[in-house]
């Protein structure tokens, strides 16, 4: 029977641990560590006991070093939490989706009053805009007076191993991305808008680099990962805040045939940020995709 409470895989203790709220993982440790204490003083204990009490004082010791800084338990085993709320995460979507919508429809009006426009210029100012209305409801819930935002957003190292398994994963996607591809080809549809019209037109590529290459996947990673995914991790499943984050993703391209594809990159994503705590792997992978991505498109022409 001990085995089966305090087992160090497996057992009620081990289960407990990975409930699926942080506020069920707390509640779990209080108790399995109060039992533990309780065993140690009575003599009543084993390997395992002493292997669990030992961890819950370590852990208890670590969070009393973090609260300073508002680095709040998330998941049991050591992460940081966030210090904007669900609600605060909503609010955001729901402010960048109005601030979006406004964007768009103050462009429309300056392109119908103004047919003659640069399109260098037009296609440097106008996406970078659109992009970087994101980062707004970031700053107003996230950053503006935190203690420490950037790490909460996820501004920190990781290991190198995690760009590996991205890169594994990516190419998983490309081969998913080929036969999804395919498979539209037999209804005449596209997976996305062809830029490369567009691209010809361009006096310098510039602009077109800059705003796919560094500017959307900074601002993207950081607000449907930093934000909206770790938001919504700290309170819930964190396979569930990575379907959210990544449907908002595929959403927020505002292509029905590109949905599916980018829904998938987005659990990617998702992924690479829940194994490091750092939204710099998602970045730098979904940077070098669409490197690619332009790169292609330009030798093509």
């Amino acid at each position: 029977m001990s085995g089966e409470l305090w087992g160090r895989r497996g057992s009620i203790v081990y289960g407990a641990g990975i409930a699926r709220s942080a506020e069920a993982q707390r509640e779990c440790e209080n108790a399995f560590g109060a039992l533990g204490e309780w065993q140690v003083a009575q003599e009543y204990v084993n390997p395992d006991v002493t292997y669990w009490v030992l961890f819950f004082r370590e852990r208890r010791g670590r969070l009393q070093q973090l609260v300073g800084n508002h680095a709040v338990r998330a998941d049991g085993l050591g992460r940081v939490s966030v210090p904007w709320s669900v609600r605060e995460v909503w609010l955001g979507v729901l402010a960048a989706a109005v601030l979006t919508g406004v964007a768009w429809l103050i462009v429309y009006l300056v392109t119908v009053s103004l047919p003659r426009i640069d399109l260098d210029i037009w296609v440097a100012l106008i996406p970078i805009l659109l992009e970087l209305l994101l980062l707004v409801p970031v700053w107003w819930y996230a950053v503006r007076k935190r203690d420490n935002p950037s790490k909460a957003l996820g501004f920190v190292g990781f290991r190198p191993l995690i760009l590996a398994i991205g890169v594994g994963l990516l190419f998983g996607y490309s081969l998913f991305g080929g036969l999804y591809g395919r498979l539209l080809d037999l209804f005449g549809l596209e997976v996305q808008t062809d830029l490369t019209p567009l691209a010809q037109q361009l006096s310098t590529p510039w602009p077109l680099i800059i705003t796919i290459v560094l500017v959307a996947p900074f601002v993207e990673e950081v607000f449907f990962r930093g934000f909206v995914f770790a938001g919504l991790r700290a309170r819930c499943d964190w396979r569930w805040a990575a379907a959210i984050s990544a449907a908002l993703f595929a959403a927020a391209h505002l292509q029905l045939t590109f949905f599916i594809p980018a829904f998938v990159l987005g659990c990617v994503f998702a992924y690479l940020y829940q194994r490091s705590d750092s939204v710099w792997p998602g970045m730098i992978m979904h940077a070098a995709m669409n490197a690619l991505a332009v790169a292609v498109m330009y030798v093509q022409f």
